[in-house]
């Protein structure tokens, strides 16, 4: 088994909290491990580690952003 092709495996936890009058906040935090031996490399939520806070203007995170993708 060959670990780490393309996006690799991962784990995670996300979570959301409705704030009231359109307002939204959440986090997510996102973990690559290494399929074939299920080691990571040392740095905890190494893929993403964001939070954002999502309303009527849009979406603005911070932190480390995994990908851009739509």
């Amino acid at each position: 088994m060959k670990s780490s092709q393309a996006s690799g495996s991962r784990w995670g936890l996300k979570g959301t909290e409705d704030l009231g009058n359109g307002l939204t906040v959440g986090f997510i935090l996102e973990d690559g491990i290494k399929s074939d031996t299920g080691v990571d490399d040392d740095v905890m939520f190494n893929r993403e580690s964001s939070l954002f806070i999502e309303g009527g203007f849009g979406k603005l995170a911070m932190g480390r952003i995994g990908s851009f993708n739509g």
